[in-house]
């Protein structure tokens, strides 16, 4: 399915905000008409604090007040359909950019199956400090709407009731690749041959490369004939040469797709690299790194990203075990 990805981005975080600074002008009116039915002053006063809270937020483009009510988006897809691969990157990039215009408000799960297990799959910081064992971290945005709950007596909202939050934590422990599990933080050493980086030959679309890096960088030129200067180059010259190379008007929309598919290749093309991957189990694997890529990989010093390369790796690595 073709789409444009900035689109969808800019689409979804503006429906984000709009969502939560916003009442819709019906949902204005019914609380009008229940003002004017109401007979008890309390009752009345509380319906119209409510309606006063939802224009100043409307006013300001600030986040509704929890006592308003949690905004909640629902994106129609028709039945039998899956949102996964690219399209549910740009969903979820644009509910990252959404929150960055208009921060939602600190929410986590505290769930009693995890908590046997003496962990919390939290994601707000305030609440990792409040409760001094975050197993697994997980950003804010991801986690959005998540469910009402209590944590060390500060309460978190949400619109999901209890068996929908444990599922929906569940979705994305499995995405992520586990809970409190063993991570490979940085892809060197006897992990260097996760990094793109890595030479090994690898054929993408009729010609064959020196690395996965040097593949990745040719599918950024608009001329094909262009694409073959990157097979005798080795990955630092590829990403070198990438920078100055006439970049082709979709690349923003088509480098997620593509990198999976060159990393796909590497990984099926040499057996030795496969049994590698396949060694590391069930291991998270995050491109941790010092140059502040927080696009493929995770900053090492504020840990922060979205390690699309490490999410990759273990979607490739969950293909070739079978799964």
């Amino acid at each position: 399915m073709a789409f444009d990805y900035n689109e969808v981005v800019a689409k979804v975080a503006d429906t984000l905000v709009r969502a939560g600074s916003t009442f819709r002008q019906d949902k204005k009116d019914a609380y009008k008409r229940a003002i004017a039915a109401e007979e008890l002053e309390r009752a009345k006063w509380n319906l119209e604090t409510i309606l006063e809270n939802a224009e100043v937020a409307e006013c300001n483009r600030s986040p509704l007040c929890d006592d308003t009510g949690i905004p909640h988006v629902f994106v129609e897809v028709g039945p039998n359909k899956c949102v996964t691969g690219a399209l549910l990157t740009a969903i979820q990039d644009g509910v990252r950019e959404g929150l960055r215009q208009l921060p939602g408000r600190p929410m986590a799960i505290l769930e009693k199956r995890l908590h046997k297990l003496g962990t919390v799959l939290c994601g707000w910081s305030r609440a990792a400090k409040l409760t001094g064992k975050v197993a697994f971290p997980i950003g804010h945005e991801d986690l959005y709407p998540a469910g009402c709950t209590m944590l060390n007596g500060v309460k978190f909202y949400g619109d999901r009731e209890p068996d929908q939050v444990v599922s929906y934590a569940a979705a994305l422990i499995r995405e992520n690749g586990g809970i409190g599990k063993p991570t490979i933080h940085c892809f060197r050493n006897e992990y260097r041959f996760l990094s793109n980086f890595w030479e090994a030959p690898v054929s993408y679309k009729g010609l064959t490369y020196q690395s996965a890096e040097a593949a990745f960088q040719a599918q950024k030129c608009i001329d094909e004939a262009e694409k073959e200067q990157f097979t005798t180059l080795r990955s630092n010259e590829a990403k070198r040469l990438g920078r100055y190379v006439q970049l082709r008007p979709d690349w923003e929309n088509v480098k997620l797709s593509i990198m999976e598919e060159i990393v796909r290749a590497k990984f099926t093309q040499n057996e030795d690299l496969k049994e590698l991957l396949l060694a590391t189990g069930e291991l998270v694997l995050e491109e941790g790194n010092t140059w502040g890529d927080t696009f493929w990989g995770v900053d090492a010093k504020t840990r922060e990203g979205r390690n699309h390369l490490g999410r990759i790796l273990i979607r490739v690595r969950k293909e070739l075990q079978g799964g």
